[in-house]
């Protein structure tokens, strides 16, 4: 969008991305999600998005069906409705994998962080140059696959928790492996994505432009 703005104003932008609350930094579960779907110690994977075609869940079921081949104590978790909905789980039929897929509909706002909490990776197949669910996840210190099409900030390059994947079958079941095998135990810092940092860069260049 930057360079879209360059081109078609002549301007240069600023980029400002916000995507959560500060308090969920140091947010503590209210709830057990494993326990409450009743999958003890199983990894959970989880997708939550409106489920329509172009958030390409489609593409992560696939992939599951290859990591529902090696890797026995991992479900997939989808949160979220849509028309795509019943395509989705006829799909998951179709591959003989749906004893390990779950559907769950609307997570209630209330009930969002606990699933991000209790899930061992989240994904984001879905197209985006920045998405918000994604980084709710990293704010948790979650490990995410999303597609090498979304940019990742410089300061986040090096972080141990985010992992990409082309955007197709074979490359995503690649990365929700390595993210499965990885060991992350360092915190990452996403204070810069609170909604408080938003609005301050909102209000530091309105300040600066009506000064100018």
């Amino acid at each position: 969008m930057k360079w879209e703005v360059n081109k078609l104003y002549g301007r240069e932008a600023i980029v400002l991305k916000g995507a959560f609350p500060d308090n969920v930094l140091d947010y503590e579960p209210k709830q057990n999600i494993k326990q409450k779907l009743g999958l003890g110690d199983k990894r959970i994977i989880l997708n939550i998005n409106r489920l329509d075609p172009r958030k390409r869940v489609d593409l992560l079921i696939k992939a599951f069906k290859q990591i529902y081949e090696r890797v026995d104590d991992a479900v997939l978790i989808i949160g979220g409705v849509g028309e795509e909905e019943e395509n989705l789980k006829n799909l998951a039929e179709q591959l003989n994998i749906a004893d390990r897929v779950r559907f769950i509909g609307y997570i209630k706002e209330e009930e969002l962080w606990d699933y991000y909490a209790g899930s061992d990776v989240f994904v984001h197949p879905n197209w985006a140059d920045f998405a918000i669910a994604p980084y709710e996840a990293l704010a948790l210190n979650r490990k995410v696959v999303w597609s090498t099409e979304m940019e990742i900030d410089e300061h986040l390059v090096s972080d141990g928790h985010i992992f990409t994947a082309n955007p197709n079958v074979d490359d995503f079941a690649r990365a929700i492996e390595k993210a499965l095998a990885a060991d992350v135990t360092e915190r990452n810092d996403l204070s810069n994505y609170t909604w408080d940092r938003y609005c301050e860069g909102i209000m530091r260049e309105l300040g600066a432009t009506i000064k100018a």
